[in-house]
């Protein structure tokens, strides 16, 4: 801890190096130091991170350490709220799929650990229904990627126990208890809708065809129409010969 307190603090003064935290594009990764880059002939103080997954080093600006969501790994009781908060029912989601996407993007990026909680949830409760389009798909893969990966570094577990413990909160199976209340199973599609007294009735009108009304057109159109066909007459009249006007007369009368 002396170490930390001579170090120069990184983003909000919460983040030194050695520390385990949380890149919302990368996954979890370790700082490893702060060095000064000349890139396009300007010095920018970067932050060296280390992937854990792979070894990978990532270097992001020190000024935009915050803006990235860069972050702490989260601890064992903030992993114990997670799991509760996977556990509660879920509202309403937005039907809107772009205003959906655009809030989701903005929830992993700068919501925190339970923002990328609430996009896992949601778009799962929703994959439930019916597919995910690409683009939320992705999305969706990414926040349980990340989530996996802070749950086994915040539990000390391997990733597949991480993963699997997920899943068992995801998709709980019968008869699953988490403290001291039984965790209703998960099901594909919708819950059944309750059915209350006068049901049959509102049915029966949906179902019931409705009367074709007729368009009716605007006077200016409509005018327009009565012009056109009154041309079309005049032609035909004109193209007619005289014999066959008479016979179309007489059989008028």
């Amino acid at each position: 801890m002396a170490e930390k307190s001579n170090q120069a603090p990184i983003g909000d003064g919460s983040l030194h190096v050695g520390d385990r935290v949380v890149y919302p594009n990368q996954g979890i990764c370790r700082i490893t130091g702060v060095a000064i880059k000349n890139i396009a002939g300007m010095d920018i103080e970067m932050v060296t991170l280390s992937r854990e997954e792979d070894g990978a080093t990532v270097m992001v600006p020190k000024a935009k350490v915050m803006g990235i969501g860069l972050r702490k790994v989260a601890d064992v009781a903030a992993i114990d709220k997670v799991f509760d908060e996977l556990a509660s029912p879920v509202g309403n989601p937005q039907l809107d799929w772009k205003v959906r996407h655009r809030e989701n993007a903005e929830r992993m990026s700068g919501g925190g650990l339970f923002g990328t909680v609430e996009v896992l949830r949601s778009l799962h409760t929703l994959s439930r229904v019916r597919p995910l389009p690409p683009k939320e798909r992705e999305l969706y893969d990414n926040a349980r990627h990340l989530l996996v990966g802070e749950i086994a570094a915040a539990m000390d577990i391997p990733l597949h126990v991480a993963e699997d413990n997920l899943d068992y909160a995801l998709w709980p199976p019968q008869g699953m208890i988490r403290k001291g209340k039984e965790l209703p199973p998960a099901t594909l599609g919708p819950p059944a809708p309750v059915r209350t007294v006068g049901d049959d009735d509102l049915v029966s009108m949906m179902k019931r065809p409705r009367r074709r009304r007729r368009r009716l057109l605007p006077r200016s159109k409509a005018r327009r129409t009565r012009t056109t066909r009154r041309r079309a007459t005049r032609r035909t009249q004109a193209t007619t010969p005289p014999s066959q006007r008479k016979l179309r007369r007489s059989r008028r009368r």
